[in-house]
């Protein structure tokens, strides 16, 4: 294993809708999700160091950048909601989990679970053959300019070619961390959250409205609803998004 740099406030986090139905329904929503995760980075909310999207599950390995992550992911889910209802009024609920990682060697433990997670899910038989992951990315088959990959792959090589091998090999190693345990849900909810999720903590009214700085028209936030609920530890927030008409995107 490489020696890596202590990698301060690293989070695995976990998106799902909390009846379990498809997250993704079709190609365009991944690329729609990948465009707003994208924005998300150029607006230096946060960086990302590995994903693994799934029908019914995103996973993204997350650093937040001198800003709240809370923040961030609650823009990303609200604008991604804002997406599905193009296809017609809809209640959606997301279930947004947030798992620190306590030490560097965790990025990579995490990168791996990422990248066999559609493995381990039976939905491939070979990481490489499941197309909505970083691992292709770090293999030098995929060209994205807003993960940050720099950062693992030097620890492998100086030459990059000589990393990605070494860096494809790390990640066969069969043997991962579960992740999914510092994923569990645990049935606990509170009138009011305060989420000590970076430096500064973020509290949220049960039933206040989310304001969300976007580019979409103010009129489009007001009519959406959004109830928190969470964990006492702060790691599970439950996110009821619910809009009472069709709303339209606005560029």
């Amino acid at each position: 294993m490489p020696d890596l740099e202590e990698k301060e406030n690293c989070y695995l986090i976990s998106i799902e809708t909390t009846n379990r139905d498809a997250l993704f329904d079709c190609y365009r929503d991944y690329l729609v999700f990948m465009s707003l995760v994208r924005d998300g980075v150029r607006s230096c909310e946060f960086k990302v160091y590995g994903f693994c999207w799934l029908k019914k599950q995103s996973l993204m390995l997350i650093q937040p950048n001198n800003k709240s992550l809370g923040d961030g992911i609650l823009r990303l889910l609200k604008r991604y909601h804002f997406w599905l209802l193009q296809r017609g009024p809809t209640t959606t609920e997301f279930k947004l989990q947030i798992a620190p990682l306590k030490k560097a060697s965790s990025v990579l433990d995490c990168l791996r679970f990422l990248h066999q997670k559609a493995v381990n899910e039976k939905i491939v038989d070979d990481a490489m053959d499941y197309h909505w992951h970083s691992h292709h990315v770090y293999s030098g088959f995929w060209s994205v300019n807003w993960l940050r990959i720099d950062y693992v792959l030097d620890k492998f090589a100086s030459n990059r070619l000589v990393a990605m091998n070494r860096f494809r090999q790390y990640m066969l190693n069969r043997h991962c961390v579960d992740f999914n345990r510092l994923l569990e849900v645990e049935d606990c909810s509170h009138d009011y959250i305060s989420i000590n999720a970076t430096t500064s903590s973020l509290s949220f009214n049960k039933q206040s409205v989310a304001e969300v700085n976007s580019h979409y028209h103010q009129s489009l936030l007001n009519r959406t609803r959004i109830d928190f609920t969470a964990t006492e530890s702060g790691q599970l927030i439950c996110i009821s998004v619910v809009a009472r008409e069709k709303l339209r995107l606005i560029n």
